[in-house]
């Protein structure tokens, strides 16, 4: 037998020995089995659990979800479990926050499980797939093509994506707690996963312990309203670092940027950026914006829009794509499209009128192009019920920590401010260096992890200042 065969079977008998050994968690009434996920390294169990299409209808048709759990690696003394609520939206919580039970909330995971669970659409919990939008950014299409390529993933599904809404995710979440023996959870959210962590606490506020929301977004008013001008900002902030590092000339900088944003549809020849393949693309002012909106997620990715913009504007467009390939991949290989219609359509695209995402986005370089995207890709898709109280400030005395990246394009710090003023017993720690999402850097990880064992008492964030963002790219032979 391999090595790489034996270990999954030796760390199952080793993972059965310590869950005999001392485990005080309850009685399950999920049928856990040893199973291997991806980054997690280390043997966890996995499950089905069958939940109603629709819970007003719970003697009806059924679905399955996927659940992890990652028992505590040491003594588990009573600790509510870690759920995790994917972002995206439409983001499989299984196949890409295992990283983070390996990693960023290891410390966490010491003396609590952690629960990860496919939301409905998501990963293997009836994955609502949809090649027209999870490849945004790098493929130039007319609205009608986007519109008809939705169309063919609406005619293959099996189950109408108007039951795939954050209200049915939170109904599903809340019936995996309760088949956990659990009187409560502790929450793990990120970006879109923050505002299922508020709607949790909205709907079942005496069974949620703590939470942790990184990157935070508030149901109150679309996502629409905000994020040009958010995306915006962080580009003033990469212009403004550019303007204090030698040789980098920021002007210049911004012109490239709006001389690709002008750019008429072109074909290029280049390699493909993932296989190196020789490809034809078609560039246009749309996947430039794109291109550079996705790369502002990451301050790595970040650092090298200058030396991007700098080759593009000489007709090189290679790094462009390669960011824009970049982006897509890191989104693409966990998230479900249909997943993220069924809840953007009626939670964000419907909550805006066009003319106010018009008004959103004037005087910002990304204009409304993030709402026309999305407005078109909806143009046809079922929607969703919401509540009558899905937009109202949540109010709660559940112990929060909110965590923001002080260069986030989508949810930066003043996203957070929003959604958090009902929030009585909150603390909002800011990494201004970082991007989007904060837990995975630096002190992060201990930080969580402190609150989570302690969740009333405060937390020392002067740590995450000390994180620096990369040093700007400059263009070879740059100068001022």
């Amino acid at each position: 037998m391999k090595f790489n065969q034996l270990l999954p079977r030796a760390g199952a008998l080793l993972a059965a020995a310590g869950w005999l050994a001392g485990c005080s968690s309850p009685q399950l009434a999920i049928d856990f089995q040893p199973c291997s996920v991806p980054n997690i390294d280390r043997v966890v169990q996995c499950a089905t659990v069958p939940v109603p299409v629709d819970h007003e209808q719970p003697g009806g048709e059924a679905l399955s979800l996927f659940v992890v759990r990652a028992p505590a690696t040491g003594v588990r003394e009573n600790t509510p479990p870690l759920m995790i609520l994917a972002g995206g939206p439409g983001q499989a919580a299984a196949s890409h926050y295992g990283a983070f039970v390996r990693s960023a909330l290891r410390q966490a995971n010491t003396n609590r499980d952690i629960i990860l669970v496919d939301q409905r659409g998501t990963g293997r919990s009836h994955p609502l797939e949809c090649d027209a939008v999870t490849g945004l950014g790098f493929d130039v299409m007319s609205d009608d093509e986007l519109a008809d390529g939705v169309g063919e993933c609406l005619d293959h599904y099996e189950v109408s994506p108007h039951h795939f809404g954050s209200e049915a995710i939170v109904r599903d979440l809340d019936h995996v707690r309760e088949l956990l023996g659990e009187d409560q959870v502790a929450l793990w959210g990120a970006s879109f996963g923050t505002r299922l962590a508020l709607r949790y606490v909205a709907r079942f506020p005496d069974r949620v312990a703590a939470m942790v929301i990184d990157g935070v977004t508030s149901n109150t008013e679309s996502l629409f309203a905000q994020a040009p001008q958010h995306s915006h900002a962080a580009i003033m902030a990469l212009l403004a670092r550019c303007e204090r590092t030698e040789a980098c000339d920021a002007q210049q900088v911004e012109q490239h940027l709006s001389q690709l944003i002008a750019s008429p549809a072109v074909s290029v020849s280049l390699r493909d950026p993932l296989s190196g393949a020789p490809v034809t693309q078609v560039i246009d002012g749309t996947l430039g914006r794109n291109s550079v909106r996705g790369a502002l997620y990451s301050p790595t990715r970040t650092a090298l829009i200058p030396l991007a913009l700098s080759h593009a504007s000489e007709g090189d467009l290679q790094m462009l794509t390669a960011l824009a390939a970049d982006t897509a991949s890191w989104a693409g290989d966990t998230m479900f499209g249909g997943s993220t219609l069924s809840i953007l359509c009626t939670e964000d695209v419907d909550r805006i009128t066009p003319d106010a995402a018009r008004q959103a986005g004037a005087g910002s370089l990304f204009e409304d192009s993030y709402y026309h995207f999305w407005a078109t890709a909806c143009r046809h898709w079922p929607r969703t019920d919401l509540p009558g109280d899905y937009g109202d400030l949540v109010v709660s005395d559940v112990p929060t920590l909110a965590l923001s990246g002080g260069l986030d394009p989508v949810t930066p710090p003043a996203s957070a401010e929003v959604a958090i003023r009902g929030l009585s017993q909150v603390q909002h720690l800011v990494a201004p260096a970082v991007g989007h999402n904060v837990t995975p850097e630096g002190c992060a990880p201990r930080l969580v992890a402190d609150f989570l064992d302690a969740p009333e008492a405060p937390l020392d964030g002067a740590c995450l200042k000390t994180l620096k963002a990369p040093p700007i790219i400059i263009p070879e032979g740059a100068a001022r």
